[in-house]
């Protein structure tokens, strides 16, 4: 029985240039199908809104899906993430205004915008700060304040000009930790980076005095002697500063604390010893001396 010839090496090739061709037409394929739709996508990208959302995270999915090579993609990756930049900051921004109105579905809302925006663009670092600062805003409202004070502060190292992580900040320390000297810090730090105080700042600084107010006067109730008079002194300085702050603003809830601080200024200062005054010499050498 004769022996049957090995296979030449001009046929053993074939069946790999055959599959090397057919791999070679898929991808093609793909992405011409990704570049179509990606085109198509790119001129529905600017008008997009909040309610199409799910629509674009959709179409982004289906595309880079379709795109081997990452050519289709990258067709709508820098545009569909500046949009959805862009739709986050209508709320950022809203919440820089002196009466702002922003409910916690719109912090939602423009977390998933980020969210979209970090899965086009994973090593954006304005989105990322953004986003912390966005899920600091969330952790805010949940009342997890240790966890939004670490989201601000990561946010305020990734977008260091940006002013919104320290308003987030300004908040906690004016409403949750009632820390005077971080409050001040914070809106500081905001002004240095382009945010203007107004009528805001001023009923946030009301409503820390009056609490610190409360603090020093239930603290004194515990106390005789000089150290009950410096914690009463303490808290007429603070309502004191409270009446300051809200005196003129008519914002929220300003003129109700107002009064509050009017009230119990005048009761402090009923508990107060008289404060001591030298009289005239009146001429009298004994006196001088």
């Amino acid at each position: 029985m004769a022996r049957q010839a090995p296979p030449s090496r001009a046929q053993t090739r074939r069946p790999v240039r055959v599959l090397a061709l057919l791999i070679f037409i898929v991808v093609v394929a793909l992405e011409g199908l990704a570049l179509i739709r990606a085109e198509q996508f790119r001129g529905q990208i600017p008008a997009l809104e909040i309610s199409d959302l799910d629509h674009a995270r959709t179409e982004y999915r289906r595309i880079a899906a379709w795109t081997p090579l990452g050519l289709g993609s990258a067709r709508v990756d820098r545009l569909l993430t500046d949009r959805m930049l862009n739709l986050a900051n209508r709320t950022i921004f809203e919440y820089r205004a002196d009466t702002p109105a922003v409910a916690k579905a719109q912090w939602e809302q423009a977390r998933e915008c980020l969210d979209l925006a970090t899965e086009i663009s994973p090593a954006d670092a304005e989105v990322a700060g953004k986003r912390a600062y966005v899920r600091g805003q969330l952790a805010r409202i949940a009342d997890r304040n240790d966890e939004a004070i670490r989201l601000f502060r990561d946010a305020s190292r990734l977008i260091p000009t940006q002013p919104d992580p320290y308003l987030g900040l300004a908040t906690v320390f004016a409403y949750v930790t009632h820390d005077l000297d971080g409050f001040t810090q914070a809106i500081s730090d905001a002004g240095q980076r382009g945010y203007v105080s107004g009528r805001r700042v001023r009923v946030w600084s009301g409503d820390l005095h009056l609490k610190l107010g409360e603090q020093a006067e239930t603290e004194a109730k515990k106390l005789n002697g000089a150290e009950r008079i410096e914690q009463l002194e303490r808290a007429a300085a603070d309502y004191g500063k409270c009446i300051e702050s809200f005196d003129g603003v008519r914002l929220f809830n300003s003129d109700r604390n107002l009064r509050t601080c009017r009230r119990r200024l005048a009761e402090i200062s009923k508990q107060l010893p008289p404060p001591q005054t030298i009289p005239p010499d009146n001429g009298d050498p004994l006196r001088r001396l």
